[in-house]
């Protein structure tokens, strides 16, 4: 019965004994493979991301995508309700015919500072006589911006003020959903910059600082590129853009529906026509005047000289005949007279 004892104890030391050491033998086997890499090959394992790090970077980004992710409900809520939340871009291009250049041009200036709008660009030309004697009418091509909450009110007041606006086109540019997305990433790259500058300021270990620089850099142009659509977006929703063509004429041209109105308006164009190229032929031959005078003159003087080359020539032939009419004559009595004895 002892004996029975002392063998079944020694069995269960050995079973306790080889459990241990494949417990042990296990832990350290799976560090070694982890760790092979690098400590077989003569390199120390690189030192893991600090954790306050990893959390700042994986936080912003979260917050970023949850920012992000409500675009999409943002623009279907925009959709739903049109006047709630819109970002609408405005343009329009404006073709304007006058017969008055003078007081329409002025009131387009007056309407413009009205509406406390200002020009960014024009061109006017025009307004002066060529040698042809055609007059060139004045034409200007503006480009306006007007604040967008007087955009309606410009384009209602310069109807009839400014002339006869022969044609009107308007655009809509819906950038809603480019303009939450650029500023929700402005806004969670931001939150990232602040807490890359925390721990900035508190780090100690070189290669954490490296690291951070390096990381708030990339943060940094992100939102000096994003900040820049931004500011473009703002610009343009805040003020819209009007292209205005004014051009001069002495009779506004509208198109016409009906067959007679065509036909009068061919005959009036064909008469207007006509008169125009008189009054150029008219304005020319004034213009070749002075030349024709002096080419008059030229041509007088050189019928004089050939005149007084034919007159002399008349009279040498004369001269020379009568000369030869004596000659013959005298001939004619010396062969009558006798022969001498």
């Amino acid at each position: 019965m002892k004996k029975a004892f002392l063998i079944s104890a020694s069995l269960l030391l050995v079973v306790v004994f080889y459990a241990g050491c494949a417990g042990s033998g296990g832990a350290y086997s799976s560090k070694a493979a982890a760790d092979s890499t690098y400590y077989d090959s003569g390199y120390p394992a690189p030192e893991a991301a600090p954790s306050s790090y990893m959390d700042a970077v994986g936080g912003a980004e979260y917050e970023m995508k949850e920012e992000l992710s409500s675009v999409a409900n943002v623009t279907q809520t925009s959709s739903e309700n049109p006047a709630e939340g819109l970002k609408i871009i405005y343009t329009a291009n404006m073709t304007v015919q006058t017969t008055d250049w003078d007081a329409d041009y002025t009131s387009l200036m007056r309407l413009i500072d009205d509406n406390k709008g200002y020009i960014q660009s024009s061109n006017v030309s025009g307004g002066y006589t060529s040698t042809s004697g055609y007059y060139n009418e004045r034409y200007a091509n503006l480009s306006i911006r007007i604040p967008s909450d007087k955009y309606k009110s410009f384009l209602s007041s310069a109807d009839g003020a400014i002339g006869t606006i022969t044609n009107l086109e308007e655009y809509t540019d819906d950038i809603t959903a480019a303009y939450i997305d650029t500023a929700a990433r402005i806004k969670s790259l931001k939150t990232q910059e602040n807490r890359l500058l925390s721990l900035l300021t508190d780090a100690t270990n070189l290669t954490e600082i490296i690291e951070l620089e390096s990381k708030l850099g990339d943060i940094r142009y992100q939102i000096e590129s994003y900040q820049s659509i931004m500011n473009t977006y703002n610009n343009l929703l805040s003020y819209s853009t009007i292209t205005v063509n004014i051009r001069e004429v002495s009779t506004v041209v509208i198109p016409k529906d009906t067959f007679g109105q065509r036909i009068v308006a061919a005959l009036a164009g064909s008469w207007d026509a006509t008169l125009k190229f008189f009054d150029g032929l008219v304005i020319t031959l004034i213009y070749l005047l002075p030349f024709a005078i002096i080419a008059l003159v030229i041509i007088l003087v050189i019928r004089r000289l050939t005149r007084k080359k034919r007159l002399l020539r008349k009279e040498r032939k004369a001269l020379a005949k009568q000369q030869m009419e004596q000659n013959a004559a005298a001939h004619n009595q010396y062969m009558q007279q006798p022969p001498a004895q």
